[in-house]
């Protein structure tokens, strides 16, 4: 929320300093809400990992797709930050009439929501029933996942396509920026809640020890 309301701060100001306005920008490659995005994904690549490195056996295939929780969300993090999708969307625009996005109703996203977006919420769907053995363990654990899922959805797909019929710097360019960040931000919140609340109901808890200063 503070990423959100720095931003629409800022706007409302004027964006009176550039650099600023460049570290602030929802829609940035190289800012603050794209350092927590990155780090977001990280740390539920991590926990997905922990959980996955608790339950994978080498011996026993059937574990094995556990693997792609950790995996899935680094590949996410790693996309956040080098924006991997955006040059596969430019790359299938030779898809399109005249190999060009500009003259289509998707000038700003071109058609990577319906040939790399979907087929994801679809595969990361597909990835939940074969892993649902091991995380109906922990009741809300799915429902959080899939509302997480919906959420990020909304944002990232629904949402975002909006940014085709917005002028760049208008009123509802900033609005719909705020919108579709803002879903994608608190739609991994969620999921982070559900991987946090997996490991918790197996036993899962973390102690150190505070560091006692030798005398000189």
């Amino acid at each position: 929320m503070t990423l959100i309301f720095s931003y629409v701060a800022n706007h409302a100001l004027g964006a009176p300093f550039y650099a600023l306005t460049y570290w602030l920008d929802l829609n940035g490659e190289a800012s603050f809400p794209t350092w927590y995005s990155v780090i977001q994904l990280a740390c539920v690549a991590a926990l997905a990992g922990l959980f996955a490195a608790r339950n994978t056996h080498l011996t026993r295939v059937s574990t094995w797709p556990l693997l792609l929780l950790p995996l899935v969300f680094l590949a996410l993090s790693i996309d956040e930050l080098v924006q991997i999708h955006e040059w596969v969307g430019y790359k299938i625009d030779a898809l399109l009439l005249g190999n060009g996005r500009e003259n289509t109703l998707f000038p700003e996203t071109g058609i990577w929501i319906f040939v790399f977006g979907i087929p994801f919420i679809v595969g990361f769907l597909g990835m939940l029933f074969i892993l649902r053995r091991w995380l109906s363990t922990v009741p809300s654990v799915i429902p959080k996942i899939i509302l997480g899922l919906v959420v990020l959805a909304i944002g990232a797909l629904l949402i975002e396509t909006l940014s085709n019929f917005t002028e760049k710097g208008s009123v509802w360019y900033h609005l719909e920026v705020v919108c579709e960040e803002g879903c994608e931000m608190l739609g991994v919140t969620i999921i982070l809640w559900a991987f946090h609340d997996l490991l918790l109901g197996h036993g899962f808890y973390y102690h150190l020890d505070p560091v006692h200063e030798k005398s000189s």
